[in-house]
């Protein structure tokens, strides 16, 4: 009698497969009807953010954007890029947790989940997980360690004069 071999586990599938499924699946459940200052909104409801992320509000200002930086339970830090029109034009994170992501990326977040489901398995490295992709409304890169995760979003048509990524940390 011979037997087929049993699926692997979902915890062994690669990183990318399982990654694509949870955030077909995050995208499927709830984020409907959420008020808060994400990406592309006005930078007036940050404080929404910060009470969503339960942490604290930091905004310092340069010449091009203000940041509005919110420090989150066990470190995981976002900042919110606004322009001087006061529009959020990039989100950043950094921690050992990638944020809820339906509250930063408000809107944009089913623009994400597209693109990040389009680029799952395209760029892997040992011990670290890279997704980069550019859609037309928005560009992502985030990285994935074992401790740690960093990312970023942005909307490039928003970016203002003279702000490149690289500005963007």
């Amino acid at each position: 009698m011979s037997t087929s071999p049993s699926p692997p586990s979902p915890s062994v599938l690669p990183w990318s497969h399982a990654a694509a499924g949870l955030v077909l699946a995050a995208a499927l459940i709830g984020g409907a009807g959420r008020a808060h200052a994400a990406l592309g909104d006005p930078a007036t409801a940050v404080a929404n953010d910060r009470a969503a992320l339960q942490g604290s509000l930091k905004t310092t200002s340069t010449a091009a954007f203000d940041v509005h930086e919110i420090t989150a339970p066990a470190d995981t830090t976002v900042r919110e890029y606004a322009s001087r029109d006061g529009t959020v034009f990039a989100v950043t994170w950094s921690g050992p947790r990638v944020p809820d992501l339906h509250v930063v990326l408000g809107r944009y977040y089913a623009a994400y989940v597209a693109g990040a489901t389009a680029a799952a398995g395209r760029t892997h490295r040992a011990g670290h997980h890279v997704l980069s992709f550019t859609a037309p409304s928005l560009t992502a890169e985030v990285v994935r360690f074992q401790r740690r995760a960093l990312g970023r979003v942005y909307l490039p048509t928003h970016l203002p004069a003279g702000v490149t990524p690289g500005d963007l940390r």
